[in-house]
């Protein structure tokens, strides 16, 4: 399958606001900002979801393939697998031996476990994982889990927009139960992270491809791209600015509403400010650089203090950080991709020859199940 080229610049820009703004929120150090800066770059905690968002949406461009094994799930389950856990394991043991040795942390088997088997997100007061800035990989893998159901039973625009419905319902329900349920302290970092809060992100990304597959909106969409982009930055900016909230709906919902607008209108039309060769190289490892980028940026608080106590004009001083950052995480993330991430997959692909013939097997037993239940 062909790799549409607007969606790794999409991840890039992602992985880029991200790294932003924990730039401006980590580090005890931290880079000098300018008030017009400011609001820019701590809005950058969005880009978690659009992630989310290009994530549904992939997920949904590629299913096809996995169809076309004759194994849909063994295929699915294997390649999604292959693709997150090695290089998360390896972050994992790296981290562990940062915290023992940076700041004489020891995290127990309990916390180790809950990480090494991705449900650390479904626990209050470990919601986050040991791992930094995990708390995303703990939603995503929830989600891998539901969206093959969500793919083939909520496959229509309409379910979706029903099941849409549904999530939003139950993320608001899930506050209130949370407040009956948990107590502080983990309560708020529990709903703030859960997979609760971000499933709707989610299904806004399906919904989206949706829009993007359908040859009907094939003519609009591409007549419209310029409209599509200007009304999903305006709902951004509406939102970063305050001056759009949600009311009931939680904003991160709406914020994903905004980039979804956007990715339709890059899908369609070049839009070099998200979508160039820089955030494309970005795209291709933006999962390694999520996940070294916030250990990078504590570190480096001295650098930042270095760079702050220059002569020079504030946003400067914050351009000199961010080059000293990017020159640290991106050869790291890019070593890490070849030496990790791509082995990770053609493990995954070896294993899936391995056992296709179970995945036939699975895949046949589901189709006369789902066939004896509408027959029912």
């Amino acid at each position: 399958m062909q790799r549409l080229g607007f969606l790794d610049g999409l991840r890039g820009f992602a992985a880029f606001y991200v790294l932003l703004f924990h730039m401006a929120l980590l580090p005890v150090s931290k880079p000098p900002l300018s008030d017009w800066w400011q609001g820019v770059v701590m809005f950058g905690g969005s880009g978690v979801t659009l992630f989310f968002v290009v994530s549904a949406f992939s997920l949904c461009l590629t299913m096809g393939r996995h169809v076309g094994t004759g194994s849909t799930y063994l295929s699915y389950g294997i390649s999604r697998f292959f693709r997150i856990a090695p290089l998360f394991w390896f972050l994992m043991a790296a981290t562990y031996v940062i915290h023992v040795l940076a700041f004489g942390v020891w995290h127990g088997p309990a916390a180790v476990l809950t990480s090494l088997t991705f449900v650390f997100n479904l626990i209050p007061g470990q919601e986050q994982g040991y791992v930094w800035a995990s708390w995303t990989i703990g939603v995503e893998m929830l989600f891998y889990l539901v969206f093959p159901y969500l793919y083939f039973r909520q496959g229509t625009p309409a379910r979706q927009v029903a099941t849409l419905c549904v999530a939003l319902a139950a993320s608001i329900l899930f506050k209130g139960v949370t407040a009956g349920f948990v107590p502080e302290p983990p309560r708020t970092s529990f709903e703030t992270f859960s997979i609760f809060r971000h499933l709707p992100s989610f299904v806004i990304g399906m919904l989206a491809y949706s829009a993007y597959a359908s040859p009907l909106l094939a003519g609009p969409r591409r007549d419209y791209a310029g409209a599509l982009i200007a009304l999903g930055l305006l709902v951004l900016v509406g939102i970063a600015s305050g001056r759009l909230t949600g009311g009931l709906v939680d904003t991160t919902h709406l914020i994903a509403a905004g980039y979804a607008l956007v990715l339709l209108g890059v899908s369609a039309v070049e839009f070099r400010p998200l979508d160039n060769r820089v955030t494309r190289f970005m795209g291709q490892i933006s999962y390694s650089i999520y996940l070294w980028h916030a250990p990078v940026v504590w570190f480096m608080s001295p650098v930042y203090a270095w760079f702050t106590a220059l002569p020079l004009p504030s946003s400067l001083r914050f351009a000199l950080c961010l080059a000293a950052t990017l020159g640290a995480v991106l050869p790291l993330a890019w070593a890490s991709y070849r030496l990790v991430e791509l082995p990770g997959i053609a493990w995954g692909r070896r294993v899936f020859r391995r056992f296709a013939p179970l995945g036939q097997a699975i895949d046949r037993g589901a189709g006369q199940a789902r066939r004896a239940a509408a027959a029912s």
